[in-house]
């Protein structure tokens, strides 16, 4: 069995890429930290370099208790040395950012995500424990603030996922999953909740960070129209753009399309929208004398007999606009 990682009799983490053949430690004795049965450290120059156990004929040792052992260990290290340091622990959240520019004007709020916001542990927490109880619960390891009644569990998976019971529970858990040396590695420094290992359970979800689009903006809206002529058309770009056709003169119904189906069928129901609304609109789709069984092609007229575009209704002294209701 070969491991990257070995504890010292004093409880030191030791990596085995720190040690060199000019630096052995050879004196120390290193242990294992799943069976606790001594290691001896690899430095070869044509084998990879790695802890393996000093005696190989004992029994076997767990793969999966190395890892949620290492992982504890490196949690809380990590935490404790940043509390010492006066350096942070984070707990990093991805964020989404909501530009509210458009939002009275065009009903847009514009959801991207934007990044991270970094939780500092040792800002809300002061103490931390192994194997703790916790209401009725044990957590692999446990936050707890001596200023406040403030607890968080983090608990390690590596074949077990967090039982049931305890996620509802409600207490507040960061639920690490990990299945090699190098995602328990980054533990030391923080824990990093935009990972695919890592999941979190009944924390209070973070708000979005409030800021305005740049200038040069690329998101693009849809949006219908209608105009002082009758005609109308569906427009694609950018808010800044849909915002100029809706302040024109000549605009006197505009809507912005959220939910977009295939642009054929959109067109129809907003242009019957506005109609609705009582908005003049002349479009072919709407009238009497449209036939419908070409559905993605524009619209055939009964009276010419021939296929039209939707906004010759505006010129069309045969136009009778009707609710498809109607017909």
């Amino acid at each position: 069995m070969k491991y990257r990682y070995a504890q010292t009799a004093n409880g030191e983490t030791v990596d085995i890429l720190d040690l060199s053949r000019g630096r052995p430690r050879r004196h120390e004795q290193f242990i294992c930290f799943s069976c606790e049965r001594g290691l001896v450290p690899v430095l070869g120059l044509r084998r990879e370099k790695h802890f393996r156990h000093r005696f190989e004929g004992e029994a076997p040792c767990s793969p999966e208790t190395y890892l949620h052992a290492l992982a504890k260990k490196q949690i809380i290290d990590g935490f404790l040395g940043a509390v010492r340091s006066g350096k942070p622990y984070n707990l990093t959240f991805p964020i989404e950012r909501h530009c509210l520019r458009w939002k009275d004007e065009l009903g847009y709020i514009c959801e991207r995500p934007t990044g991270r916001r970094d939780i500092d542990l040792t800002r809300h927490f002061d103490s931390v424990q192994e194997e703790a109880a916790v209401r009725g619960f044990v957590a692999d390891v446990l936050l707890t603030s001596s200023k406040s009644n403030k607890e968080l569990l983090i608990e390690v998976a590596v074949t077990h996922r967090c039982e049931p019971s305890k996620i509802s529970s409600g207490l507040r858990i960061v639920e690490v999953s990990v299945n090699n040396e190098d995602q328990i590695d980054a533990l030391v420094t923080g824990i990093d909740v935009r990972s695919n290992n890592v999941a979190t359970h009944n924390l209070i979800p973070l708000k979005p960070l409030r800021a305005d689009c740049l200038s040069s903006c690329g998101t693009e809206l849809t949006a219908f129209f209608v105009y002082k002529s009758g005609k109308s058309r569906i427009l694609t770009q950018i808010p800044a753009r849909i915002a100029e056709e809706r302040r024109r003169s000549s605009t006197i119904y505009s809507r912005v399309i959220h939910d977009i189906p295939e642009l054929p069928i959109a067109y129809r129901s907003e242009a019957l929208q506005a109609l609705s609304d009582g908005i003049p609109i002349k479009c072919c789709f709407l009238c009497r004398y449209a036939g419908f069984d070409t559905w993605e092609k524009p619209v055939f007229c009964k009276i010419r007999r021939t296929e039209v575009g939707v906004n010759e209704a505006a010129d069309c002294s045969a136009y009778r606009p009707t609710l498809m209701t109607e017909r």
